[in-house]
């Protein structure tokens, strides 16, 4: 509690510790260690365990109550602070409901096995939003916006239900909205304005479905694959306002790239032909607008016609399962689809 809280305290609930970073020296394997959003913390928290599976250590922002899904700040924009919450190879680690800004370098970086983080915030930090390298990681219900580089930088883990918006603003190259490497991307919302793409996948085996990307006028790809060795699968996304929608390297293994079920709005190409000897069916083009029905969700809507096997049948209520396209009409013809993403507020 940073209101309220000592540093010479026990660290319970009647007695809270008032930093995070006496509290990361002073936990244990397998504990879960509650931060209130009653202050504004300002240096870096570093995790220096390493978990096992069925104990991992979780650090969990509350407003009022432990459990109430607020999100505690941490502002290192006065501080210097290199990362905002740092392990690196620190394995089993969960990170939930904390907003990020003004880190040097990237706002959260884990890069051990299994970590997991849930419900965050990384936004103006000077580098990445998000860097989650380590194996089976998991990035859920997130929003990355306005960082330097990448706004999300993730390998060999999932991707779900997640915002990444207008980031690659302070410093010149290729970053993008996502850099992800193998692993899955589902249920997300990728727009911005990067020079070269939008959406950036490396390495095997990937999958990209149902996601939203929108590329607001540049000239650059939506998506671009740049190492097609291996299983590419991008089904019932949502491409729109940029150049080329998807772009797959000129190498590699064709015959297992499956592309299917996808829209193309308002790019100057759908995809590259490097395509024609992989599995490409019922991806279409229509004309996608915006709907704004709330504050805490955003809305593309799709009408026209829809080869029939386009999209999905998502009725999900959680946070990102409406992501993609729905198909209504379920056997023959044409008809309408639409598509809602639920982000967080």
């Amino acid at each position: 509690d940073g209101a309220a809280g000592t540093d010479t305290g026990s660290g319970t609930a009647t007695d809270p510790w008032k930093t995070m970073t006496y509290a990361s020296t002073h936990y244990a394997t397998g504990d879960t260690i509650y931060v209130k959003a009653s202050a504004t913390y300002t240096a870096q928290v570093t995790r220096p365990i390493s978990n096992a599976k069925g104990n991992e250590v979780t650090w969990e922002g509350y407003s009022t109550t432990p459990g109430d899904g607020g999100r505690a700040t941490l502002d290192l924009s006065s501080s210097g602070s290199v990362y905002g919450i740092y392990a690196s190879s620190k394995n089993y680690n969960v990170v939930k409901n904390f907003h990020v800004t003004g880190a040097y370098y990237s706002g959260f970086y884990l890069s051990g096995v299994s970590c997991r983080v849930e419900n965050c915030v990384a936004g103006t930090n000077r580098q990445k939003g998000f860097y989650m390298t380590g194996q089976y990681g998991c990035l859920l219900n997130c929003t990355a916006y306005d960082n330097g580089q990448d706004g999300i930088y993730a390998a060999n883990g999932y991707i779900y239900g997640c915002w990444s918006h207008d980031n690659s603003t302070n410093v010149s190259g290729s970053y993008y909205d996502l850099r992800n490497s193998g692993g899955q991307v589902l249920h997300s919302v990728f727009s911005g304005s990067g020079a070269n793409a939008i959406c950036y996948v490396n390495g095997v085996p990937a999958v990209f479905m149902n996601n939203v990307v929108d590329g607001k006028g540049v000239a650059g790809y939506g998506v671009y694959n740049g190492n097609a060795f291996g299983a590419f699968i991008f089904h019932n996304n949502i491409i729109m306002n940029c150049g080329t929608g998807l772009r797959m390297n000129t190498t590699g293994y064709p015959s297992s790239w499956n592309v299917r079920g996808n829209v193309f709005d308002n790019v100057t190409t759908e995809q590259t032909t490097n395509l024609d000897y992989g599995i490409v069916s019922d991806n279409i083009t229509g004309t996608v607008t915006f709907a704004s029905e709330g504050t805490s969700y955003l809305g593309y809507e799709l009408t026209g016609s829809v080869g029939v096997g386009a999209g999905i049948d998502g009725t999900g209520a959680s946070l990102g399962m409406d992501a993609g396209i729905i198909q209504t009409v379920p056997s023959t013809g044409t008809g309408t689809a639409t598509c809602r993403v639920i982000l967080t507020s």
